[in-house]
């Protein structure tokens, strides 16, 4: 009986070493396994790290980005703003200037209008006055044989006069 139980106490010490020396293997696997975890958290602890200072970049550049566009939109208003202002004054200037065209137009229409009114009165009066002329030279000529056949008269007359108290 004691040797059974010295051999029991025996298979019990072996299955306790190899429960030992199981339970070390299980600790190193473990223990290396806890090493590789931590080293994978240390790389991920570093990427997550140079990622955010990235993103951190990343969203001073869109910042800069940001204001440098709102301030090129704000420029660009304005800039839009006085060429709308342009364009208006220039309209403005051109409807003026075509009011003033147009009313110059219409005083030179009206003056070429009374120009030819006149220049057709003129006419008429220059024929007229032709006419009076063409009429009184007419006339003039009447008078002038009528002028000469009364002189070779009066000669005649006086060349009989001579010659009856001759």
């Amino acid at each position: 009986r004691a040797e059974d139980e010295t051999r029991r106490e025996a298979g019990a010490v072996e299955r306790v070493e190899r429960a030992l020396e199981e339970a070390r293997g299980e600790k190193d696997s473990l223990e290396l396994e806890l090493h590789e975890l931590r080293a994978a958290v240390k790389e991920r602890d570093a990427t997550l790290g140079y990622v955010g200072a990235e993103v951190e970049s990343v969203k001073a550049l869109f910042s800069t980005k940001t204001h440098d566009l709102r301030r090129e939109r704000d420029e660009l208003l304005v800039l839009v703003n006085e060429r709308d202002e342009y364009e208006a004054s220039v309209r403005n200037e051109t409807t003026r200037e075509k009011d003033e065209a147009a009313r110059v137009k219409r005083e030179a229409t009206d003056a070429l209008t009374s120009a030819i009114a006149k220049q057709e009165a003129a006419d008429r009066c220059e024929h007229e006055a032709r006419e009076t002329v063409r009429r009184v030279e007419s006339e003039m000529r009447a008078l002038l044989a009528e002028v000469a056949q009364q002189r070779r008269k009066t000669r005649e007359l006086g060349s009989a006069l001579q010659s009856m108290y001759a």
